[in-house]
């Protein structure tokens, strides 16, 4: 279960650092519409992504806080963190 929780925790810790950037370049980009459409910045792209990453996020922030309460829902977090990842992984893959 700790290996476990380490990994709840990296995810947590990632999907959190990556909701902040995009949520600060949505931000740039919402203000500078004019200059980001020039050099092809999709403005709903990186919304899109910002929501995907903060679902992650709180996903991973539902399974540590489950495991370390010991929560009896603590595996359907569990089976919810992995389904985002599923669609986090989609959604990056269909970008390219």
């Amino acid at each position: 279960m700790r290996y476990l929780q380490i990994l709840n925790i990296a995810c947590l810790i990632a999907g959190a650092s990556m909701t902040l950037v995009l949520s600060v370049v949505t931000l740039i980009m919402a203000l500078y519409q004019e200059e980001a459409a020039q050099v092809g910045g999709s403005f709903a792209g990186v919304a899109a992504a910002t929501v995907v990453f903060a679902l992650f996020g709180l996903a991973a922030a539902a399974a540590v806080w489950g495991m370390r309460r010991g929560a009896a829902w603590r595996w359907i977090a569990q089976g919810v963190l992995f389904a985002v990842i599923a669609l986090l992984v989609t959604y990056l893959r269909n970008l390219a």
